[in-house]
């Protein structure tokens, strides 16, 4: 991720002649569940946030709260569904709990 994060900053200044302050936010990224296991995703998410902190981004956005949230099926073998950081009934996987206690420590 850093070296697109790097040419999209560079990229902006390129094209921005009155050198304002542009912020790039990192978004819609994630690993699902088929792909990764449960522990293996808390891991990641954690690396993401922590990713965004060091770059300086405003915001980084999880690739979703809750899988695909007009067909959440928490035992789908559609990998499109398995990036939620709850299950359908609002039960916290270890990556939700995982950016809690990141976010608690750091703060």
């Amino acid at each position: 991720i850093l070296p697109n994060y790097e040419a999209t900053k560079a990229l902006i200044a390129q094209h921005n002649p009155k050198k304002r302050d542009i912020p790039v936010v990192l978004g819609e990224w994630g690993y699902n569940r088929k792909d990764v296991t449960p522990e293996e995703q808390a891991n990641m998410a954690m690396r993401q946030a922590l990713v965004g902190l060091m770059v300086g981004s405003p915001m980084s956005l999880w690739a979703s709260w809750k899988g695909d949230i007009m067909k959440v099926d928490d035992d789908s073998d559609d990998g499109e569904l398995q990036y939620g950081l709850v299950t359908k009934d609002i039960k916290a996987y270890p990556a939700y709990h995982a950016l809690q206690t990141l976010a608690k420590e750091l703060a």
